[in-house]
């Protein structure tokens, strides 16, 4: 019994796989975190993208109503009639 009993609970052998099972959990564990920070960083880099463009939009969509611009907006010259 003693001789089964060292050969599964032998200190030297568990050790081995307890560093392989907690470097394995580590690198899971980063991975996790990693994807999770990496999402919440494309959704907020998104979110923002996304109220820039309909900020821009509204701003057209302004010009359009108003009547002033067909498209984007551009800067009015003078009359060239002094030239």
């Amino acid at each position: 019994m003693e001789g089964n009993w060292c050969s599964i609970n032998c200190p030297s052998q568990s050790q081995g796989n307890s560093t392989f099972y907690h470097s394995t959990l580590s690198l899971v564990l980063l991975g996790l975190l990693s994807f999770i920070l990496g999402a919440l960083g494309a959704r907020y880099f998104t979110l923002r993208s996304v109220k820039k463009t309909q900020s821009k939009r509204k701003e057209k969509l302004i010009y359009l109503e108003e009547g002033q611009f067909s498209q984007e907006p551009t800067i009015d010259f003078p009359p060239s009639s002094e030239q």
